[in-house]
Parts: C-alpha cells; structure tokens; sequence
C-alpha cells in the first residue's frame, strides 16, 4: 500500500493510506454497547435469548459482546465462528479472553473471562484461506430463499452454517431464542458470482 501511495504521490494524488490494525479497548468498546442494545430490545419486548451466532475473525466483536453479555447479565451463550485458518483455535480463544479482559479494565468493569469460558467454533472455516464452503454456500442459499438476506461465502455465510448445523442437530431447540449478527461481508458475494449464480 506505501509503495502504492508513493506511485499516486508521485503523480500529484493525495492518496490516504488505511492500516488494518487490531481493535484496542476503545474499538471493542463499541460491541459491549451492542450488547447493551440486545438487552434493551430483548428487555423491551419480553424476550429472553439463549444464543448469539456471529463470525468471530479476529475476535473483538466476540470479545465486546461477551464482556457486554455478562456485565449486562443477559444469559446469551455467545458463538463465535471462525471464517479462515490465519491462526489456530487457542490463539483466537486466547486473543478473545485477553481482549475482553483488557476492555472491562478500561471500562471498569468488574467481570473477567478465562479461555474455557470462550465458546468458538472452528470447524466451518473451510480449507481454502477465506474461500466459500459447501455448507456455507447453502446457507447463502437458504437465508436468500427465506429471509431475502444475502451473507458472505468468505466470513457471514460460515457461521450462519454453524447455526443451521446446530438447528438441524437438535442442539438449539424448538423454543430457544437465537440471535445472528450480520457483521457485514457482502460485497464479497459479487467476487463468487459464478458459484452462486449455479
């Protein structure tokens, strides 16, 4: 991107450089409010949840709306879904209880969370880096069908899997309430074209 932005300078372009960087605290701040607003909403209209499936990257949302889940006492069991294998289950689990830990410090919150608390699941990431699976292409399908909801084939569609999966398998019930955020994705749907136009 440097060398990139140097040929554009070159040329008489202002070109702005974005780094991806990990979220600190302040950045996963945001997801505890999240889970405020989830409690709130579920508060409001009588509900009570017993899941959240979201995909869980690089691990702050996950991190944001556990600290906000348990702070907020909302008996939300939070599922993370990895996308892609850029690093293992336990450094992603580690990542998760570090960078919950450190948001509640900086938010003074008292709660704190070990790696055996962390419910992730990594079985839906695929063996391509970021590519589109099978079941996460049928699950495109489904939430499209029903739901006129388009998810990613490299991040969303994944963990959508994993919670249909889990319907399927009787692991979620008849009367359990379930929670999917829809962390975004979708302008990736448009590089897999052909797959899904099939």
């Amino acid at each position: 991107m440097d060398s990139f932005a140097a040929e554009l300078r070159k040329k008489g372009e202002r070109p702005y450089v974005m780094y991806y960087e990990a979220v600190g605290p302040l950045g996963i701040a945001s997801y505890v409010l999240l889970a405020r607003e989830i409690f709130v909403q579920l508060r409001e209209m009588g509900i009570t949840a017993q899941y959240l499936f979201h995909t869980s990257g690089s691990g702050s949302t996950q991190a944001g709306l556990i600290l906000g889940a348990k702070h907020f006492q909302l008996p939300l069991n939070v599922i993370g879904v990895m996308p892609n294998h850029r690093d293992t289950r336990e450094e992603r689990v580690r990542r998760i209880a570090d960078n919950a830990n450190r948001t509640a410090e900086f938010l003074d919150m008292s709660a704190r969370f070990v790696c055996e608390e962390i419910r992730y699941d990594e079985t839906y990431a695929g063996e391509a880096y970021g590519g589109p699976t099978k079941k996460g292409m049928d699950a495109i399908e489904l939430v499209a069908g029903t739901e006129g909801i388009f998810l990613d084939p490299a991040y969303s569609a994944k963990s959508m899997a994993c919670l249909v999966d889990h319907v399927r398998e009787g692991r979620i019930g008849k009367k359990d309430t379930v929670i999917y955020y829809h962390s975004g994705g979708v302008p990736l749907v448009f590089s897999h074209s052909e797959e899904l136009s099939a």
